[in-house]
């Protein structure tokens, strides 16, 4: 039995869907990717206890955005946790407080981590007060300071 056609659930698109989806055929793709990147090692990491206490304290500690823009650092609330390296390139510094930033939505870039970023210049750098295991976080979760090489 044939079903009638139904409008694709992508707020704002008015086509009609592929038979036996909910999505027209641009979004379609568009939500295959969206639900094969569910999939990835590094999303679902985003979903861990670990994760959520981290992004906790960071805000907390860290409550303004730190984007500086044209010279002006923003003054909204920081509501998001901006990876300066990307978890994908660089997972040994997915909970280092020294290689995230808070950031406020209008201020947090699409992009998988802004290794281009310089403090003082893109970012205000700032320190956190307390420890990680302090917070909660575990010993192996506390970040990983890089051995340093004599000159």
């Amino acid at each position: 039995m044939m079903r009638a056609p139904t409008i694709c659930r992508e707020p704002g698109c008015r086509q009609t869907n592929v038979s036996g989806t909910h999505y027209c055929k641009k979004h379609e793709q568009a939500d295959q990717r969206t639900f094969a990147r569910t999939r990835d090692e590094v999303d679902r990491i985003y979903g861990r206890v670990r994760w959520f206490v981290f992004r906790k304290w960071i805000l907390a500690g860290r409550p303004l955005c730190q984007r500086i823009n044209k010279g002006v650092r923003c003054t909204n609330a920081a509501t998001l946790v901006h990876h300066i390296y990307s978890p994908r390139t660089h997972p040994w510094f997915f909970t280092s407080e020294r290689h995230v930033l808070a950031l406020c939505s209008c201020c947090h870039t699409p992009e998988e981590g802004t290794p281009h970023w310089r403090p003082g210049h893109e970012y205000e750098d700032e320190p956190l007060h307390g420890s990680w295991e302090n917070y909660g976080g575990h010993a192996d979760d506390a970040p990983k300071l890089l051995p340093v090489t004599p000159d």
